[in-house]
């Protein structure tokens, strides 16, 4: 390969490859309310109060054969005083999942605004499916919110991007 032929290939890779990259990202919307925002794919579908969720948002259907919609959810629960720490309300979880057939993978602490949050993620068979579940726990303002990413194990890939940037994006006001 001569030198003026590589000189076009490194421009093209500065130049349009990042372009791109950039065409390629999904829009976001944002929902928000007085207690949380946070950011879905404008090609999920908003549901918000159903079925005791704060809100929850649901993948397209990969197929009109998909049996399931990966989907994030919020709930929001008062501990009516209670003065369980984060940690002990995600060990009971690990526990109460693990009674139910999931299989513990992983907690990972963090922390957004000064506010403690932990990731759990399980993965276990229900109703004759596989699933990977992701839930991020934080306790704020006498409220436990848990926000729930559950993929069918034949779809995990396909939206798990998407659905890790909507769990980042979860944030609490």
């Amino acid at each position: 390969m001569n030198r003026e032929t590589m000189k076009k290939i490194i421009v093209f890779a500065i130049l349009i490859l990042p372009m791109t990259s950039v065409l390629a990202q999904t829009e976001f919307k944002v929902y928000e309310n007085s207690d949380f925002q946070i950011h879905y794919p404008a090609n999920w579908d908003l549901s918000i109060g159903q079925e005791g969720t704060e809100c929850a948002v649901l993948s397209p259907q990969s197929s009109e054969d998909d049996p399931f919609r990966e989907n994030v959810n919020v709930l929001k629960s008062d501990l009516k005083g209670a003065s369980y720490t984060l940690d002990q309300i995600v060990k009971e979880n690990i526990k109460t999942s693990g009674n139910k057939g999931f299989e513990f993978i992983s907690v990972e602490k963090y922390k957004k605004d000064a506010l403690e949050y932990q990731i759990l993620s399980i993965r276990g068979a229900q109703q004759g499916y596989f699933f990977d579940v992701k839930q991020i726990f934080a306790v704020h303002k006498g409220y436990l919110y848990l926000v729930t990413y559950t993929a069918i194990e034949n779809d995990l890939e396909t939206y798990k991007k998407d659905a890790d940037k909507v769990l980042k994006s979860f944030k609490l006001k």
